[in-house]
């Protein structure tokens, strides 16, 4: 077949025999945070792109080389949101939240956007979920939140021993220039030895450099200096308290120097969830975040405590066992049966059922019913309602077992009007 329109590369159709997995995914993760205290926020997927560029940073690959930017009819500059969290910090200072409780638990659920080569685990249509506390400085926090990531897979049935907990920290801000100055000096004394985008990064963002994924460079720089001897004794003592908190919890954990993150708001705690010996090659993070007091400073021009986590659904799909996400068994019912012969008092049945939580297909074309049948089969129908001319003119429905061996006695039979219902509902309870 000439197809004329075909979907955008790397932005894929989610067709109905696995949409179903996905609901079942978005309830179970809306349940972990419910569970857990929060409460969920939605967010324009369109937003002006000057909120992501000075949240997220120039001189990061996503706002150099990946966002969706584009005039709208006023000539604003605006963006399909490449993330999450600029957003819900957007929505909670613009709707004073904040004024209403100083601390925030939020989730959020949606698609994102950006520009980049797709692969598997990595789409330029993605779909995220993402926790966010606000309010709270403490390093117990940030702990309480990683654990909440880790609990979150272990409720998904994925083995701990199948992923790690990398975490670092960033310092605050004289850390990291400390910190910046010294690694600018070590990189330009390797810079022929780096890739082309590495020698980029020199200048724009050297802490990126840490973060390629470039043998060659991962080995140039295996003795760059390391953030963590840079930390002051207030950021240092944070993450104390980060590491002290997490062992209280039980999460087992690596540090790692090179865990800086793609974002420019992140400060001091950062981490990554990282599944191991699975399907998604290199784009092998399923959970990431870090703590960003400083990026509520383009909103009310003060840090203020805030950390959270963002995680790929695409990418949990992959790796979470079909067993997992199990359909729950629904009693289907077709409704068989031709226009003519339809009376408002059909309807009315048809409505109660599925008040009941019976799903019902009424099929009234003007197909024969051989066909009809043959849909109900696909449907997955476990009875057929049938009405035709006699069950018209009688006063009588016919009920079709389509779950039951052929030839049995009870494959149909004719129920009275007044008792369809109630001979549904109980057939459903013997299921």
């Amino acid at each position: 077949m000439d197809i004329r329109f075909r979907s955008i590369k790397g932005m894929n159709d989610i067709l109905p025999d696995s949409s179903w997995r996905w609901i079942l995914l978005e309830n179970r993760l809306r349940r972990h945070f419910f569970m857990a205290g929060f409460k969920e926020i939605r967010t324009p997927i369109l937003e002006y792109a000057e909120l992501f560029i000075r949240g997220i940073g120039e001189g990061t690959d996503i706002v150099d080389k990946e966002m969706y930017n584009f005039r709208d009819k006023d000539e604003q500059m605006v963006t399909l949101r490449p993330e999450g969290t600029a957003s819900v910090v957007r929505a909670v200072v613009e709707n004073n939240l904040l004024q209403q409780d100083p601390v925030q638990r939020l989730f959020y659920l949606g698609p994102m956007f950006r520009y980049e080569r797709p692969q598997k685990g990595r789409l330029r249509q993605f779909h995220q979920f993402g926790a966010e506390i606000f309010g709270i400085v403490d390093g117990s926090i940030d702990a309480e939140l990683i654990y909440l990531g880790y609990s979150l897979l272990c409720s998904l049935e994925i083995n701990k021993n199948d992923f790690v907990i990398k975490i670092n920290s960033l310092g605050c801000a004289n850390c990291r220039k400390s910190f910046r100055a010294r690694l600018v000096d070590f990189l330009n004394s390797k810079r022929d030895s780096l890739c082309e985008d590495c020698k980029r990064r020199i200048d724009t963002n050297p802490l990126r450099v840490l973060d390629c994924k470039n043998e060659n460079c991962r080995m140039v720089t295996s003795d760059a200096p390391r953030v963590l001897d840079f930390l002051c004794e207030e950021c240092s003592g944070h993450f104390q308290q980060v590491r002290s908190s997490l062992n209280k919890f039980g999460v087992e954990y690596e540090v790692d120097h090179r865990l800086v993150r793609g974002l420019d708001y992140y400060s001091r705690t950062t981490f990554e969830i990282q599944v191991i010996n699975n399907s998604l090659g290199s784009q092998n993070t399923v959970i990431a975040g870090g703590r960003y007091d400083s990026l509520f400073r383009d909103f009310i021009e003060k840090d203020y405590p805030a950390i959270g986590f963002a995680g790929g659904i695409e990418r949990l799909m992959e790796i979470i066992g079909r067993g997992v996400l199990k359909e729950e068994e629904i009693y289907k019912v077709s409704f068989i049966s031709s226009a003519q012969y339809i009376e408002r008092d059909d309807i009315e049945i048809v409505e109660r059922l599925r008040s009941e939580g019976i799903v019902v297909e009424m099929d009234i074309s003007d197909k024969s019913f051989k066909a009809k049948f043959k849909r109900a089969d696909r449907f997955g129908a476990h009875l057929a309602i049938i009405k035709g001319e006699d069950e018209s003119s009688g006063g009588y429905y016919s009920l079709k077992d389509l779950r039951v061996a052929i030839g049995s006695s009870d494959k149909q039979f004719k129920v009275p009007k007044g008792e369809l219902v109630k001979e549904i509902i109980n057939r459903r309870r013997g299921l």
